[in-house]
């Protein structure tokens, strides 16, 4: 996944946020804003512009 296509895909969820996040929200298990805010941060993870998971090549 690309970083643009996280930067999609959060930007999304602030608008739609899943329904376990909506669901932990009113069951007051989890908080609605937990998605992060800070793209420069996740960026930093990524500094060939490509997240991947950890074990992956």
């Amino acid at each position: 996944m690309t970083l643009p296509q996280v930067q999609e895909l959060l930007d999304y969820w602030r608008t739609h946020p899943p329904i376990h996040l909506l669901v932990g929200a009113a069951l007051r298990t989890r908080s609605p804003d937990r998605l992060p805010d800070d793209f420069a941060a996740l960026a930093a993870l990524a500094p060939d512009g490509t997240l991947q998971a950890k074990g992956q090549g």
